[in-house]
């Protein structure tokens, strides 16, 4: 029989992403930051959430922030990002824009991978 420990070990090895699983994460986090490079010059792109702790699990979302904006407002900045989420085809459907959230964001669900991403603009670490 399995002890308490043995057992967590192999429950956490299960609920790891698996690479091919963490690869599409890296694509979809490409996609995006060549979708914002000339949108906004300035700005970089961080990830943050359970991806930058390596707390996720497969079903994780992938959560953005475009920190660094300073040539529009915040709600100009996501309808942007939203439009070209679209015209290069990276959601699968239209993006919805949470504006009257605490921190506003954009929500969608990539194309390829089918995973849920959250973007947000000069709030890292929703500050």
């Amino acid at each position: 029989h399995m002890n308490l420990h043995e057992e967590i070990v192999d429950w956490l090895r299960y609920m790891q992403p698996r690479p091919a699983e963490v690869a599409l994460r890296h694509v979809l986090i490409r996609k995006i930051v060549e979708a914002c490079a000339d949108l906004f010059p300035e700005a970089k792109v961080h990830v943050f959430g359970s991806m930058r702790t390596g707390l996720l699990l497969p079903a994780s979302d992938v959560d953005l922030c475009v920190d660094g904006v300073t040539s529009c407002k915040i709600q100009e900045a996501l309808e942007r990002i939203s439009t070209r989420l679209e015209m290069r085809e990276i959601s699968l459907e239209k993006p919805r824009i949470i504006a009257n959230a605490k921190v506003p964001i954009i929500k969608f669900t990539d194309r390829l991978s089918r995973l849920e991403c959250d973007i947000s603009i000069n709030a890292i670490a929703g500050r």
